[in-house]
Formats: C-alpha cells, sequence, structure tokens
C-alpha cells in the first residue's frame, strides 16, 4: 500500500500552538482516520461494526 505525504506539523503539535479543532475540522478529521482505517482494514486486520469478518484463506491443510 501506498500512501501520499503531505508535510506538516503533527495533531499535537497543531492543537498545543492553535488550540482544539473546532468541532466541524474535528469531525472531517475523523471521517478521514475512519476512511483510511477502512481502506486498509484487510491489510491491518481491522474490521468495521456491523460488518461480518471476512473469511480467512487458508493455503493447504
Amino acid at each position: 500500500m501506498a500512501t501520499l505525504y503531505i508535510p506538516g506539523e503533527d495533531l499535537g503539535t497543531h492543537v498545543r500552538r492553535h488550540g482544539p479543532l473546532p468541532p466541524e475540522r474535528l469531525r472531517a478529521l475523523a471521517a478521514g482516520l475512519t476512511e483510511a482505517l477502512a481502506t486498509s482494514s484487510p491489510t491491518l486486520g481491522f474490521a468495521r461494526a456491523g460488518a461480518p469478518p471476512a473469511p480467512e484463506s487458508s493455503t493447504g491443510t
């Protein structure tokens, strides 16, 4: 999996410098993180709530 790197300060630094995120920015951040985790879930083993787990593939018995 490849991702795009966008330079900038990390969230902790941003909050220390500028204060808490406004609700609309926090929702946008949460939505983006949720989408990223959902997209990478097969690789990382995350499951979406309400979704059955994917069947395990077996290689030989």
